[in-house]
């Protein structure tokens, strides 16, 4: 017999050993503990999972990390990101993950949660009400587009160190990162803990000693970047490159940032667009209203009315004016109910707008929505 149930205190040694051995040996030696320091380095993270036993001993298990992702200033939404996901060996395709994917969903809804978020391969998630959206883009930046657009910065004004709280650097990190939108709240030490995960690395950037931006990599990767000054941007990556002896660097950026975006495209050998995630909305009315303010205040939103129907979750009236974002939600509608999974792609996923016909969405949408990798579970 399979219970299936909310992790219990004391659990924690166990799902951390179990957690390690699945991923160990599906992929390579994990440790969990050193991976999200932000979860398994605390003496209690049960809770955020829900397991399944057999003969006491837990057999698979899903956990949900709840985080505050803030939009912008004054609007919030209640994130959920789902990780850890894991079957051991032995009991795949006992269809433990058909009972604790729902749970977990059911779980988080009844906690308030607006949004959860994954990564994962696409088909095995959209089962369970989840599908890609969002926009990033990563651009390649070698030695040699250095070479060519930069060719009279003095590298040696550059350095490069870790984030440290002793120095000062964290504090000045974590105040360049609390002035920005559509990111995951780091408050206090949560900051540098995010920095860490996933073998990260967080670097400080100085010119002529003073600070003036952060890096966070991921292997010779650049997943999260912010500076004082972006006409900085290339003299940094320039340095970077020297410093490490790297012929190439991948630096990533979030689709709602079009200074970065463009700054980057002025002299990146290439550049890639891919969808941030895949993501389940549970609140509706609040995530269309979130997301939808912040890209009328960033970008601006065409003033109009239209009804949305979504299958198991209800009809609404979206309301866009001068003075902001309305949604309601409406007894019934007239326009066909959209499944879930169609209604995350027409809200979030830029391929899913190409080549449509004019529709009352297409000012409105796809809305920005990429969780940063620090923040990722």
């Amino acid at each position: 017999m399979t219970l299936y149930e909310i992790a219990r205190p004391g659990d924690e040694e166990e799902i951390l050993d179990f957690a390690n051995l699945v991923f160990s040996q599906a992929y390579r030696p994990h440790d969990f503990r050193a991976l999200l320091p932000k979860v398994y380095a605390k003496k209690e993270f049960a809770d955020y999972h829900v397991v399944a036993r057999q003969n006491g001993r837990i057999c698979a298990l899903v956990g949900v990390w709840p985080m505050t992702f803030r939009v912008m200033e004054g609007i919030d939404l209640k994130l959920g990101y789902v990780g850890t996901v894991s079957v051991h060996s032995y009991h795949r395709g006992e269809g433990h993950m058909q009972k604790l994917m729902p749970m977990a969903i059911e779980r988080s809804r009844q906690a308030g949660i607006d949004l959860m978020s994954l990564g994962g391969q696409r088909q095995r998630y959209r089962y369970f009400g989840f599908e890609q959206g969002g926009q990033r883009l990563s651009f390649d930046v070698t030695a040699t587009n250095m070479r060519h657009d930069f060719p009279h910065v003095d590298t040696s004004r550059y350095t490069f160190s870790k984030l440290s709280e002793e120095d000062g650097t964290m504090d000045k990190a974590r105040a360049l990162y609390a002035r920005e939108c559509l990111t995951g709240q780091r408050d206090g030490a949560a900051f540098a803990e995010a920095l860490t995960s996933w073998e990260g690395k967080a670097i400080a950037i100085k010119q002529d000693g003073e600070f003036v931006g952060y890096f966070y990599t991921v292997g010779d990767s650049i997943s999260e970047w912010l500076l004082t000054d972006l006409a900085l941007l290339g003299p940094v990556l320039k340095a970077y490159l020297k410093c490490n002896g790297l012929e190439q660097v991948r630096i990533s950026v979030p689709g709602h940032e079009p200074e970065r975006i463009r700054a980057l495209d002025a002299f990146a050998e290439r550049c890639s667009l891919s969808n941030a995630g895949m993501h389940c909305v549970l609140n509706w009315p609040r995530v269309l209203s979130a997301l939808m303010t912040f890209k009328k205040e960033r970008f601006g939103l065409n003033p109009g009315t239209a009804d949305m129907a979504i299958e198991g979750e209800g009809a609404y009236r979206i309301t866009v004016t001068d003075k902001g974002v309305d949604v309601v939600q409406i007894e019934n509608t007239e326009v066909p109910a959209l499944t879930p999974i169609q209604a995350v792609g027409l809200v979030f996923s830029l391929p899913n707008r190409m080549g449509r016909a004019q529709d009352a969405w297409n000012d409105w949408f796809p809305l920005p929505l990429n969780v940063p990798q620090p923040d990722c579970f």
